[in-house]
């Protein structure tokens, strides 16, 4: 076994380094220090020194293309930050069908050009941390854009999930299908169909290529560790992480889970690998996600029911269920128009109130619009109630927007609602028996305006998903 000595500052610290060349020293009780101190590793064979170390907090930033999204795409060239104590780790994206011990990255400086490929609502978040606490802040970013969330949990969890079955029957399909692809008859099969399209292509091309092109014919991609498929980015890009000194996770996804049954389901699969990663760091670090931001065009239809606004809901529910985390409710400031909201900057400050509050217990910091907590029904009444009711108020002045009551038939109507010191009382002229009440039960939520003292915006809920 090979000696490994590691120098930081005033520390000196050993271990040796198993057959297969792998060791692990804890640098425990370390000061915060905005002075960049160099990290020698030294053993009887060679020498590396990291240079320009800081000691401060750092957080996982994980999720979809939301988190993944760059400071660069939304600020102008023009927009200047300069922050030296904000470091952000990141590198390429990487899918293993088995669990990888090494990700390929580098830090980088909150200043100049690098902070343009900073994630830009990671960078708000540690922006918020930093000024408040004084302390360099370290983001160590691991999101994948149009993934979905089975891609970033752990084989073993998945398979032991009910609501994950659909996926592993859908990743077997894939790897049977690629089987039989590359066996000499499919092979033919793929020649035969692409010299077909070959030749609708040029009666296309002589008929002046009017209308749609004939579809191409593609050859299935091997599925086995595809960053689509169930672990293939736990395996490659949060596992080689696993025992990496951190204060918590902030995450942003949910996009890609919001099709089809899975999105009832989101809350089980978030709530199995937030258990599960902090089983593997042996920690339970705080975890606070993004809900999801209104999308798509608003409609007035108040039966309207969908995917995104049940993942929405899921996320909330996922609070009871998943201890020391937060939820960052945004629903007023997303874009019916793009899936990628340009204010980042909100997010990542919404996320940062929940840390700063929870995680470092910073005073007189309010977090959270109101939340769903139950309903009384009393007659054509429907009394709500609420966690986080203190001080109960339309966000602009008007009147409450975006209630829905549903009587004994069953039926969605809009309703009137008024606020009655820390509940919510909703009615309809049409509901005489009330029995049922949404919130926000929209797609795209823009223009929902129950807030409390907080000024954020109230998360959406059904009464009957409970």
């Amino acid at each position: 076994m090979e000696k490994v000595v590691v120098t930081f500052g005033d520390g000196f610290y050993t271990a040796f380094a198993d057959e297969e060349g792998a060791w692990e020293i804890s640098l425990n009780n370390l000061a915060s220090s905005s002075v960049g101190k160099d990290l020698l590793i030294t053993t009887d064979s060679s020498q590396i020194t990291i240079k320009d170390v800081l000691v401060g907090e750092v957080w996982i930033a994980s999720g979809q293309s939301n988190m993944e999204w760059p400071m660069r795409c939304s600020y102008s060239n023009q927009t200047v930050y300069n922050s030296p104590l904000i470091r952000q780790f990141s590198g390429s994206n990487a899918s293993s069908a088995h669990p990888e011990y090494h990700f390929s990255g580098k830090w980088k400086k909150g200043v100049g050009n690098d902070i343009s490929n900073f994630s830009a609502v990671a960078y708000h978040f540690a922006e918020s941390i930093q000024a408040e606490l004084q302390v360099p802040v370290g983001i160590i970013e691991l999101a994948w854009g149009g993934r979905p969330i089975q891609s970033f949990i752990r084989r073993e969890v998945i398979t032991k999930l009910p609501e994950a079955k659909r996926y592993l029957i859908n990743e077997e399909f894939a790897i049977e299908h690629y089987n039989n692809s590359t066996t000499v008859e499919g092979r033919e099969k793929f020649r035969v169909l692409f010299h077909q399209y070959e030749g609708l292509l040029s009666e296309w091309e002589k008929g002046g290529s009017v209308g749609a092109p004939p579809k191409k014919p593609v050859f299935p991609e091997n599925p086995i560790g595809d960053s689509r498929y169930p672990s293939a980015i736990y395996n490659g890009m949060i596992h080689p992480f696993i025992g990496y000194g951190l204060r918590g996770v902030i995450w942003y996804q949910g996009e890609n889970n919001t099709h089809g049954p899975q999105a009832t389901n989101y809350g089980e699969l978030l709530e199995a690998m937030v258990n599960d990663w902090r089983s593997q760091w042996e920690m339970e670090f705080p975890f606070y996600w993004v809900q999801l931001a209104s999308y798509m065009e608003q409609s007035n239809n108040p039966n309207q029911d969908s995917g995104w606004v049940h993942v929405q809901d899921e996320q909330r529910r996922a609070l009871d269920t998943i201890p020391n985390s937060g939820m960052a409710v945004i629903s007023d400031i997303g874009d019916a128009k793009d899936i990628h909201p340009a204010n980042k900057k909100d997010v990542g400050k919404r996320l940062a109130r929940w840390a700063l509050a929870k995680s470092y217990h910073v005073t007189d910091i309010d977090y959270s619009g109101p939340l769903y907590s139950g309903t009384h029904f009393e007659n054509e009444k429907a009394v709500i109630s609420f966690h986080y009711a203190d001080g109960l108020k339309s966000m602009d002045g008007k009147p409450l927007q975006h209630f829905a009551l549903a009587g004994e038939d069953g039926k969605w109507v809009w309703a009137n609602a008024t606020i009655n010191g820390d509940k919510v009382v909703v009615t309809s002229p049409h509901v005489s028996r009330a029995c049922k009440v949404r919130y926000a039960w929209l797609e795209n939520a823009m223009g929902a305006n129950l807030t409390n003292r907080s000024g954020l915006p109230a998360s959406c809920f059904a009464s009957e998903v409970e």
